[in-house]
This record gives C-alpha cells, structure tokens and sequence, in this order.
C-alpha cells in the first residue's frame, strides 16, 4: 500500500493507491459509529513481473469467492499456464485445496484438461476424507474432555477453515491445535497418553508439573490413528507480551457449528489478531497464511468490530504485526478495510516496508518457508517489526533462552532443577549452530 485516500463520507470514487481504482462500497454501524469500508475493485492489475501461475494462486485462494474473481480466473486460464507449475507451487504454499475448488467453480462443465489437474483432484479428494475424519476425531476428543469438565478450545486447523474460508476441509491439516487452562494440563495430558498417544518428550510426574508450569505447550502423537496433537496453554508460544490462555477468553468465548456441532472459539477480533501474530511468528512464509487473514476479513467484516481489533492489538503490543498483516492482506487479496484501519496502515511506514520486502520473496519463491529454517528462527524481520526496544529485547531473549521441549529432551534434569535449562540452551544452540554437534 503506497498512498492513503482521503476521508470522503460522500458516496464518490476514492484511490486507495495510484494504481488501484476503489470505490467507497459498504457502511456498517458496528460499534454503533459508521464505518466506511475501502472496497477494491477487479480493475487492479498484477505486477507483470508476477508469474501468471502465482496471479492465478492467488486468485483462487480468495474467498468469498465472487463472479469478478471467477471472470478473472477464467481470463488468466485462457492464457498459456505451466499447470504443473501451478500445482506444485499451490502445495508448496497449502493452498492445493482452495485451488481446486477455486477452479471448479470458476469451471463449472469441465475443468482445464491437464494430468497435474487429475492428480490435484484426486489429493483433494484424498484430503476430505482425511479431514472429515481428523475433525470427527476432535470433536470426539473433545467431547471426552468436557465429561472430565475440561474446557478444550480447538484453534487453527480445521475451525480456522470455517471461519476463513466457510468450510472446515479447505486447510491443510498436520496436527490438531486445542488450547486448555494450564491447570487441567496434567490432566489432559494423562486422559491422551491413557488414549494411545504418545508425548514428544517422556517426562516423570515431578519434571512434568515442572514443565507445564515453565513451558506452553505439548505435541503428542497417536500411531494407531496418525494423528498430532499440539496441547497448548498458551496459544502464542510466548510471541505475544500478554500470555494468551484459556483464562482470559472464558468469558468471552463464542459457538462455532463443526461437523454439527458447536464447540468453543475465542471471539472473531480475539481470533483475527491473534493470526497477524501466528503468522509474523512464522515470517509469513505461504500464501495460505495471509489467505486466512483475508478470509477473516473479507467474511466477517461487517459484523467485526474494529475499535476493539485496534484494541486487542494494542494490548498484546502487535499494532505493527497488524498493520503488516492487513497490508499484505490489502495488496494481495484486494481486501476492504475500513477507512480508519488503511490510515493506520499509511501512518506506519515501518509495516509497508517491511510488507514490500515480504511480497517480493512470497511471490518470487519457488520453496517457500525461508524464514523457518534459519538458525534459532531468528530473523531481524522479527526484530524490525517490533516498536519499542523493550520489545526487541524481549524477543532476542526469548530466542536464546526460551526453552523447547528439544532442550527438556537433550538435558533429562529433576524437577527442582528444571530452571538450568534456561542455562543451557544457549550452550546447545551453540554446539547445534556453531561446532556441528549436539543434534
């Protein structure tokens, strides 16, 4: 985003940027104040140097998915694609599913004939009976747990899907997020082990309480059904400065319909802030990541409330995580924002900057996923894209000294002596990084 337009409360044609026309297109009277919402329109064109393969990627991954969008996908399908290409780049970036259905209904008689276009189908097949199943499998695991009067907040994966796309099979799924009071972890832990699940570091009873009251979060894994779990109790991984459980949303949680079924979820604002920081923690490596942002925006605009957006945002110290997050949103999906939220946006240079050096590895990237495989995940985007140096600290400590379930693993300690490993991860990142040992 390179320019901000002037407030106009007249119905009358904006410039969200120079080379964008926008159109002044929704009012909503959420939080009881007029919102002017910036509504792209179809007319944006891509940057040449953008691949068509990736114009139609991202194309597809749009949702609601409208007749302009349709138009548009059948007018880059009419010109040459490496359909190939495209698919392998629409896996690389967890986007194969919404390509497929994206194509289908821009389709609607006969698909592009192209064998990538056969096997594409045939995995997204594959992937709704492997979803339909995972999702089964969670609302059974968490029925069982509110029998034991568990509250177990499922997160990402599946209800993600819902919320962003309007269905639950339309994201990849690696493992299962559920998020529970740091008081029923044990608990938890113990009612899926006696399940056949197995945790990612074998701990005695001692070194577990002491985990669970230094650490956030477990992996756990099932080899009869293949299935992952990631039990949280704190659902950031120490990212946000404001612990983010279980506790603070109970009060606020809404229903969600899965699979019939209504289970527990934060409320939308809490939801859409809390992906601008998953996302940034995990350096906004594919397509998907941002096609969720949009997702939740572009669906849930009118009924969001936007002051307490900026709110939550403020009060987890993240207003440039989304500000990047929206701006990235903006640029590539033609996402409309409210007139307030894209002044934030122009006000804070730092994001667009940081959003112009993200696009250009995104859209350029053959293997996406840069940022995750650096050493101790650090990068100076994560550095940068914090305010304040209190926070820059912050997140230099975290990197070196933020215990992982590998340094519970590496270093088998008694409980009482669990606070060495703060000790010595830095001593086993240094051996990892730097003499080639101690993998």
């Amino acid at each position: 985003m390179t320019g901000y337009p002037p407030v106009n409360r007249q119905p009358s044609t904006v410039n969200r940027q120079p080379s964008a026309i926008s159109r002044v297109s929704r009012i909503s009277r959420a939080s009881r104040s007029i919102i002017i919402y910036i509504q792209p329109t179809m007319t944006k064109k891509f940057p040449n140097a953008i691949k068509k393969e990736m114009q139609l990627l991202l194309l597809a991954a749009r949702r609601p998915l409208d007749r302009q969008t349709c138009e548009a996908i059948r007018a880059i399908a009419s010109e040459p694609i490496n359909w190939t290409r495209l698919v392998n780049m629409a896996i690389a970036h967890k986007t194969p599913y919404l390509l497929f259905q994206s194509l289908k209904k821009a389709f609607p008689d006969a698909m592009p004939a192209h064998p990538a276009l056969k096997d594409l189908e045939k995995r997204y097949f594959l992937h709704l009976r492997y979803s339909l199943r995972t999702t089964t499998y969670l609302l059974t695991i968490l029925n069982q747990l509110a029998e034991k009067g568990i509250l177990a907040v499922p997160f990402k994966g599946p209800t993600l899907s819902a919320l962003a796309y309007g269905e639950p099979t339309l994201r990849p799924i690696g493992d299962l997020d559920v998020l529970v009071a740091r008081s029923d972890a044990v608990e938890t832990v113990d009612f899926l082990k006696a399940g056949g699940y197995q945790p990612e570091v074998e701990l005695n009873a001692v070194q577990f309480n002491a985990y669970v009251s230094k650490k956030n979060g477990l992996a756990l894994y099932n080899p009869i059904q293949q299935l992952s779990i990631d039990l949280h109790w704190e659902m950031s991984a120490n990212y946000s400065f404001v612990p983010l459980t279980v506790e603070q949303f109970k009060d606020e949680l809404i229903g969600l319909d899965l699979g019939g079924q209504t289970v527990s979820q934060p409320r939308m604002e809490t939801i859409l802030v809390y992906q601008c920081l998953h996302g940034m923690r995990e350096g906004w490596p594919y397509v998907e990541s941002l096609a969720t942002i949009a997702g939740l925006i572009s669906r849930h605009q009118l009924s969001m409330d936007w002051a307490e957006v900026t709110r939550i945002a403020q009060q987890w110290r993240c207003q440039r995580i989304m500000h990047l997050a929206f701006s990235l949103a903006g640029d590539l999906f033609d996402v409309p924002l409210p007139i307030n939220v894209s002044k934030m946006l122009y006000d804070d240079p730092v994001a667009r900057q940081l959003a112009d050096e993200i696009k250009k590895d995104l859209l350029g990237s053959v293997h996406p996923g840069k940022i995750n495989s650096m050493p101790f995940k650090f990068s100076s985007l994560h550095f940068r894209v914090r305010e304040r140096w209190s926070e820059k600290i912050r997140y230099v400590r975290n990197v070196l000294f933020g215990t992982t379930a590998e340094d519970w693993r590496k270093f088998t300690l008694a409980g009482k002596l669990s606070f060495l490993h703060v000790i010595l991860r830095p001593l086993r990142l240094g051996m990892k990084y730097f003499w080639g040992m101690g993998r």
